[in-house]
C-alpha cells in the first residue's frame, strides 16, 4: 500500500495480485503443516499419558487378584505413582516451553548484543567546531568494500562538493561524519581529536542533515519545519526563512498555511516540496555545518 502509485504507474497490478496470492497460499501452507505437527504433538502426548494409567490399572487387577495388594494399598500407590509420572510430565511441558522461549531469544540476544550507541565513554563534552578531516578512513557493508585508505577535508566556513557516480560511498561519508557508521579503519579528526572522543550528543549538533529521500513526519507543515529544531522560532521568522528558499508561496497556498496537514508521511506534498521544507528546517536549525545529501 505504501507503493501503490508505483504499482499503478508501471501496470503492475496484475502481477501485484500474483505474487500476493502466492505469498498468502505458502502462509497458509506453513499454517497448515502447524496444526498438523500440534496435532500430532497433542496426540502422542495424550497417549503417553493414558499409557501409564493402562499399565497400573492391569497391574493393579493382576495385584488384585493374586492378593499381593488390598484394594486400599493399590489406591494408595495409584495415587503416589500419578504425582510421579505428573511430574516428569510437568518437567516435558516445561523443557517444550523452554526450547521454544530460546529460539525466540536467540533473535532477541542478536539484537542486543550488537553495539548500544552513545554509551562509549567520551574525553571531551564540548565541540569546538573545526576542519574534519578524514584520515585513511576504510569503511565497507560486509565484504564490500566501499571507502580505502580516503584522505579528505571539509574546511569550516566553506563548500566542500562530493561527488561521483552511484555506490561510490557519497551517502555513506555523510554518514559517517553524523556517526551513524563507525569506519573500520583509520581516523577521522576534528580540532585534534578523534570524533569519536566527543559526546555524541553534542557532536551531531553541529550538523543539519537533508537526506535524499525528504522523510516526513505525520502533522502540519509547521511540525516538519521545526523537527529537530531546539530553539523557540516564530511564525514570522519561518516565513522570513521560507522567502529565502523561495518556500514561501507554496506554504501560503496551502489551506491553513503552516498548519495544513501533510498527511501520512507527507503523501500530500510533492516531491519538491517536501524537499524546500527540508532545507527549511535544515536552516533554522542553524547548525555549524550542513550536510546536503
Amino acid at each position: 500500500l505504501a507503493r501503490i502509485t508505483v504499482i499503478k504507474s508501471f501496470n503492475r497490478e496484475a502481477y501485484e495480485t500474483e505474487r500476493g496470492k502466492k505469498e498468502i497460499k505458502e502462509y497458509y501452507i506453513a499454517q497448515r503443516k502447524e496444526n498438523i505437527a500440534e496435532f500430532l504433538q497433542s496426540s502422542v502426548s495424550s497417549a503417553i499419558h493414558i499409557v501409564p494409567d493402562t499399565i497400573m490399572l492391569l497391574v493393579g487387577i493382576y495385584m488384585l487378584n493374586t492378593k499381593a495388594l488390598t484394594p486400599a494399598g493399590w489406591i494408595v500407590f495409584y495415587a503416589y505413582a500419578n504425582q510421579v509420572f505428573s511430574f516428569f510430565s510437568d518437567k516435558i511441558s516445561m523443557w517444550i516451553q523452554v526450547k521454544t522461549y530460546q529460539g525466540n531469544m536467540n533473535r532477541l540476544s542478536e539484537l542486543f548484543s550488537a553495539p548500544e550507541e552513545g554509551v562509549k565513554e567520551y574525553t571531551v563534552e564540548e565541540v569546538s567546531a573545526e576542519d574534519i578531516v578524514f584520515d585513511g578512513v576504510c569503511f565497507s557493508y560486509g565484504d564490500h568494500d566501499i571507502l580505502s585508505d580516503a584522505t579528505f577535508a571539509f574546511p569550516k566556513n566553506k563548500f566542500t562538493a562530493i561527488f561521483g557516480p552511484s555506490g561510490t560511498g557519497k551517502t555513506t561519508i555523510l554518514k559517517l561524519i553524523e556517526r551513524i557508521y563507525e569506519p573500520t579503519a583509520g581516523r577521522i579528526m576534528q580540532n585534534g581529536h578523534e570524533i569519536g572522543d566527543y559526546k555524541l550528543e553534542n557532536w551531531r549538533r553541529q550538523f543539519s542533515y537533508v537526506k535524499q529521500d525528504t522523510p516526513m513526519i505525520s502533522g502540519t507543515i509547521r511540525d516538519n519545519i521545526l523537527y529537530g529544531v531546539e530553539t523557540a522560532i516564530t511564525d514570522e521568522q519561518i516565513m522570513s526563512a521560507a522567502s529565502e528558499i523561495r518556500a514561501d508561496m507554496f506554504i501560503e497556498n496551502c489551506p491553513g498555511g503552516l498548519d495544513y496537514d501533510v498527511g501520512q508521511f507527507g503523501d500530500k506534498l510533492s516531491g519538491g516540496q517536501k524537499q524546500k521544507i527540508s532545507l527549511l528546517r535544515a536552516f533554522l536549525q542553524d547548525r555549524e555545518f550542513i550536510l546536503l545529501d
